[in-house]
């Protein structure tokens, strides 16, 4: 196989520790001192002087020197990162020329040849040498992460890979940039199986199918993102030839528009049985052969593959951890674990690959090897933010520290200066940042690095302006080139009007600089000088001679100038080029009808709008020329004054200060899924109240129709404030009302999806009675309807529908009449749970809602070699069951992993492959014991628990869960992981019995969580009371929490300081007793590091008085149980109009009040059983004339509920005996 490079066999640790320690000391030798130059590489790499110039020197005096070096790949970083602060053009030129050299040379690791080739690709871009840039960039195949240069032009990465056998794991072939090719034909196919994620799906083709015959291969892939399709219709369309591979590319763009769908070839060699496909922003439907079109069996979904085209015969990596550098970095640490350098390096390694958490591990301990060492403390500064792992002021915290110390080995380690001057300006402590940069230049006072940070303080403070001009003066003699000095500078000089100034510098540097360039030409265009702007405009298309856009702005310029008939022919040429843009021909539209030319000006919008329908304002511009203003609502509108004499007088509403005479919706849904909605409201004042609500209205959308109505029959219209977002409106008075009618228009989808939000059959406010609310929908007869109606039944009679078709649309009118104003409450629900109201969109598919829910959890979900032999360690003697295997996985992974902790290697590297519960699916998969991934709905506040939305949302499926599937008829296991307190195999209270849907190989399938069981979600306090003769109380409170609640609860405490634990607990127990507080040692907190058990608390408090003297020898106290508050929560609007719904309660309380002797309760002791339909309550008091102790005893069981109007009062009445139940009042006989 030709022009592939066969991996070279796995090297054990101790073999890689000896090739890096080999390249070393060969390295060493080289360097004539016998210096290590590990120390060296990471020494430059900390950059202690704080300046980018000999930051960048150092790193380039070591690539010159040796340009073979081990660590070249830390070395081309490390440039990487000077460079983004500017430089002077001498070191600029030696860098590129350094960097030119070491990608010729050859022989060094790939990735670094990649980074090089990168940053120097870079370099020639800003210097705007576009030849040499072009050149550059024509060596790499595909930017990594970025944009492709080279045969797509600019566009999304979409590239293509050829495997290795199965045995080659961690090395691919040399990558062959595909074809693209359309086929008008391409029909989307069956799912073969749920994308892993919408943006980066993978597939692989191996096991057991068998060697494939060379050929042709197809990828039939569906374009998701609408950007991603329309760069391919611009690179297929605009910016290739008219014909591709035979077929007519200006028929591409309704194919792609209507099926999104596209088949895509690459070439494979024969004797291969294994591709790698990858494609950003589409998702897989099939891989199909170019013989029958039949799709390939055996495909096997694979996620979190991340893949690095190489340039030339170098071969592209499955991840980062196949890089050399990285790879012999790790061994070398396996070989030589108190190695200091080789820690550092490894470290530096992973901070190149990204990952934060074991480059600060590795660096954490290279400090403590070489603690001395003030470059490593810099370095490990700069990790700690980067981690996922620590609290951002954590984080911060770990930096300062470690600058702190970095200084005190080394006072002219300015770059730990910097960085804490900086952290003190992030605080917003500006004055202290200043006086620290201030005595950092007495020490060296044309310190470039202070004086940036300097400038760019000064230029963000109000106030401080002459502070940074004088600070930009210091710099631009130290550094003529700067471009933040230059900036300030030229700022001041444009504030004083020295235009020539501005300009003076800006061309001195655009030579040189593609960015001060493109500011000249802003700088043209600002103040009007087109012929200067377009004679510069030549030097900005060298960029991208290809790109339209400039002939787009070369004819904006030439009409600012008056050359309408040049700037029309220049725009042709344009189009002749790239006939399927449609920002071009819609410029075009607007240049031929400057010119004259109505009848171009008209073909070009409409086809603009062939191209994009979704351009609204095109469309609406082309009616207006063509004399159709588009009056489509009329047909449906209501008439303003004849509304207003017909109604109701001020009598029939005392209550509300306003009357919602009109809320009217007539939405026009395009064939596109465009829409063009219009609004029409008319309001009128009933009081003064009224006249202050609506003396402000705010401004939506276009205005067609604002005024207000007097009572005389006359209007008045508002005059709008521009600087201010709404109307005020004159004339409101009692009987007067304002009537406003506005448009919105949306874009249409690149699939025709439609999504218009809820119409709801009330006032706007929800605050109003409201006369007439009426929606129309007008789409054509071919679409279906794309409205739900949800709670409609409770309108009854009062509402009406009816279908009109009327020239190849039909228009649905729902209306209702006579709506009386809601009774707020401030408990109520969300509206949608009980307002009768329409859903207006697309009904949207299980597998839609699955690529937009699942994205994140399904990447990235399958078993690492670490994870495997972690998992197989964690399991050891389990017996063979599944759920046993994984009941200890689940307790192990609680254990190991624990938001914000840094601990050994295998801890970081495990809990840096993703959340605790797609690493434990990744561990289950690696022991093969199946499961599924569980999308479920969470359980609003305050709702029942078997609500279900009319259709499947975006936005409803969030919570991820586990589905263990039983073996042997044992029922399926669910695991929730979001917190580590909830024991194996419970499901949180707010998912228990919720719908879901589960992804099986076949695509998304709808199932409910199973409910909770009463013990489950049952909490307990009880409290232990000791009544003492002179009626002060001391006791505790053991309280223990089962459910969700108690593991989130459990998981706050453990990482909560002393202080804060102590704070919350005497707020919790004022809850139950007013007056108490917490005595003796900090509440004990059993099991709070045994995720596997629920949440338990125990507390001592004291109570200075309890039980008050009411009568010679009696004393009473009150036991104040927890309060439910239901009267409170529900009970504040007795008359009600809809539903009230209830959220579910489970709680047993029990005090036992111990008594001093010879006390003894007086009179009957409290019973209460409450059994309704809507819930349970017992409460029982009961005497132990033994131990002279009271024990009482309540129990609360409230499911969810939804509780009709009709039956509130009854309701009610139970909430009050409830409340009451609530406190047991004993009276005590003291003798």
């Amino acid at each position: 196989m030709r022009g592939v490079r066969r991996p070279a066999p796995a090297l054990s640790a101790v073999e890689g520790s000896c090739i890096l320690l080999a390249a070393v000391v060969a390295a060493s030798a080289a360097h004539g001192d016998g210096a290590d130059p590990r120390a060296e590489v990471v020494v430059a790499l900390a950059g202690l002087s704080g300046d980018p110039e000999a930051n960048a020197a150092s790193l380039l005096d070591i690539l010159e020197r040796d340009p073979g070096h081990p660590l070249a790949d830390l070395v081309v970083s490390g440039l990487a990162r000077e460079a983004k602060e500017p430089l002077t053009p001498a070191l600029t030129g030696r860098i590129r020329a350094a960097l030119d050299r070491f990608c010729a040379q050859g022989g060094a690791e790939a990735f670094a040849v990649l980074s090089a080739r990168l940053l120097l690709t870079q370099m020639l871009v800003a210097a705007g040498d576009w030849p040499a840039a072009r050149g550059s960039a024509a060596l790499v195949p595909s930017l990594q992460g970025g944009r492709v240069i080279g045969p797509f032009g600019s566009l999304d990465s979409l590239a293509f890979y050829r495997a290795h056998p199965p045995e080659a794991e961690t090395d691919l072939g040399a990558a062959y940039p595909g074809t693209l090719r359309y086929l008008p034909d391409a029909d989307p196919c069956r799912w073969v199986s749920p994308a892993p994620s919408p943006y980066a799906p993978t597939i692989r083709i191996g096991g057991a199918c068998p060697a494939l015959p060379g050929g042709v291969y197809y990828a039939l892939v569906q374009v998701r993102s609408p950007m991603v399709q329309q760069a391919l219709l611009t690179v297929a369309g605009g910016r290739t030839a008219v014909r591709v591979n035979g077929v007519d590319l200006a028929s591409v763009d309704p194919v792609l528009r209507r099926t999104g769908t596209v088949r895509i070839p690459f070439q494979l060699e024969a004797g291969w049985n294994r591709i790698l496909v990858k494609f950003q922003s589409v998702r897989l439907l099939t891989l199909l052969t170019d013989l029958d079109g039949r799709p390939l069996d055996a495909l096997r979904y694979e996620t979190g593959v991340e893949m690095h085209p190489l340039p030339g015969a170098a071969s592209p990596r499955l991840g980062a951890s196949a890089r050399d550098g990285l790879f012999r970095a790790r061994a070398a640490v396996a070989g030589a674990p108190d190695d200091g350098w080789a820690l550092a390096v490894a470290g530096l390694q992973e901070a190149v690959d990204g990952t934060a958490p074991e480059a600060a591990s590795f660096l954490e301990k290279a400090v403590g090897c070489l603690p001395s060492e003030p470059a490593l403390r810099i370095l490990l500064a700069r990790q700690w933010p980067q981690s996922p792992h620590l609290p951002s002021q954590e984080a911060r915290v770990h930096s300062r520290s470690a600058y702190e110390e970095a200084l005190r080995l080394s006072p002219d380690a300015h770059a730990a200066r910097l960085a804490l001057a900086g952290m003190l300006a992030e605080d917003g402590r500006h004055r202290e940042a200043i006086d620290a940069l201030d005595e950092m230049l007495r020490r060296s006072p044309d310190h470039p690095g202070a004086l940036r940070l300097r400038l760019r303080i000064a230029a963000g403070q109000e106030g401080w302006q002459a502070q940074a001009i004088e600070d930009a003066r210091h710099l631009a003699r130290v550094l003529p080139s700067d471009p933040a000095a230059r900036s300030v500078l030229r700022s001041d000089a444009e504030r004083h009007g020295d235009l020539a100034a501005v300009e003076a510098d800006l061309r001195a540097h655009c030579a040189s600089s593609i960015e001060d360039l493109s500011l000249l030409y802003g700088h043209l265009r600002r103040h009007r000088r087109e012929e200067d702007a377009l004679a510069l405009l030549d030097s900005l298309r060298e960029s991208d001679p290809g790109d339209p856009d400039w002939e787009v702005e070369r004819a904006t310029l030439l009409d600012a100038l008056g050359r309408t008939e040049e700037a029309c022919v220049c725009l042709s040429a344009a189009l002749g080029a790239n006939p399927c843009l449609p920002h071009l021909h819609a410029r075009a539209s607007d240049l031929f009808l400057r010119w004259g030319d109505k009848e171009r000006a008209s073909a070009a919008a409409r086809r603009a709008l062939t191209l994009d329908p979704s351009q609204l304002e095109l469309r609406r511009r082309l009616r207006y020329r063509q004399g159709d203003l588009d009056r489509f609502w009329e047909p449906y509108g209501a008439d303003a004054p004849s509304l207003l004499a017909s109604a109701p007088n001020r009598g029939s509403f005392p209550d509300a200060p306003t009357l919602a005479l009109l809320d009217e919706t007539v939405d026009r849904l395009e064939r596109d899924g465009a829409m063009t909605r219009i609004t029409h409201r008319l309001v009128q004042v009933l009081d003064d109240r009224g006249r202050s609500l609506l003396q402000d209205l705010p401004i939506e959308g276009e205005p067609l129709v604002v005024r207000t109505h007097l009572p005389g029959g006359r209007f008045l219209e508002p005059v709008r404030i521009a600087s201010e977002g709404s109307y005020t409106m004159p004339g409101l008075e009692p009987g007067a009302a304002i009537e406003y009618l506005f448009r919105e228009d949306k874009a249409g989808s690149w699939n025709g999806a439609f999504q218009a939000g809820l119409f709801y059959f009330q006032d706007f406010n929800f605050t109003e009675p409201l006369l007439l609310s009426r929606y129309v929908l007008l789409r054509p007869a071919e679409i279906p309807s794309p409205v739900t109606a949800v709670h409609l039944e409770q309108l009854g009679d009062a509402l009406s529908y009816r279908e009109e078709p009327r020239d190849g649309w039909i228009a649905q009118i729902w209306e209702v009449r006579n709506q009386k104003r809601p009774k707020r409450e401030a408990n109520l629900p969300p509206v949608d749970e009980f307002l009768p109201h329409l859903i207006i969109g697309t009904v949207r598919t299980w597998e839609e809602i699955l690529t937009g829910e699942a994205e994140g959890h399904l990447r990235g979900a399958h078993p690492s070699p670490i994870v495997a032999d972690w998992a197989a360690g964690v399991i050891g003697d389990t017996p063979p069951g599944s759920v046993e295997q994984a009941a200890s996985l689940y307790r192990a992974m609680a254990e190991r992993i624990q938001d914000g902790s840094v601990g050994e290697a295998t801890h970081i590297l495990l809990s840096g492959q993703g959340e605790r519960l797609v690493l434990l699916k990744a561990a289950l998969e690696g022991r093969g014991i199946p499961c599924d991934w569980v999308f479920a709905r969470q359980r609003p506040e305050d709702s029942e628990a078997g609500h279900l939305p009319p259709f499947p949302a975006p936005g409803h499926y969030r919570v991820a869960l586990l589905r263990l599937r039983g073996e042997g008829g044992r029922p399926d296991t669910w695991i929730d992981g979001r917190w580590r307190a909830l024991p194996f195999g419970q499901v949180a209270s707010d998912v228990a019995g919720m719908d879901a849907f589960v992804v099986t190989p076949q695509g998304a399938v709808p199932v409910r969580v199973p409910p909770g069981r009463f013990e489950d979600v049952l909490s307990s306090q009880v409290v232990d009371l000791r009544l003492q003769p002179d009626g002060r109380g001391a006791g505790s409170l053991t309280w223990s929490e089962p459910g969700a609640a108690g593991a989130g609860i459990k998981e706050q405490m453990f990482q909560a300081e002393q202080s804060q634990r102590r704070r919350w607990f005497d707020q919790y127990l004022n809850g139950w007793f007013p007056g108490a507080s917490a005595t003796g040692a900090e509440p004990s907190l059993p099991g709070i590091g045994d995720w596997g058990a629920p949440w338990q608390a125990h507390l001592d408090f004291g109570i200075a008085l309890f039980a008050a003297q009411s009568a010679p020898g009696v004393r009473e106290c009150a036991l104040l149980l927890r309060n439910c508050d239901l009267v409170k929560t529900y009970g504040a609007q007795p008359d009600r109009d809809y539903p009230l719904v209830v959220g579910e309660i489970r709680r047993e309380d029990r005090v036992a009040l111990r008594l001093p002797a010879s006390w003894r309760p007086e009179g009957d002791l409290p019973t209460t059983t409450l059994a309704t339909r809507f819930g349970v309550v017992h409460l029982n008091a009961a005497w132990d004339a033994e131990t002279n102790t009271l024990m009482i005893r309540r129990l609360v069981d409230i499911p969810a509920q939804r509780v009709a109007p009709g039956d509130f009062l009854e309701f009610l009445r139970f909430a009050r005996a409830v409340d009451v139940a609530e406190t047991a009042r004993i009276r005590l006989f003291v003798p």
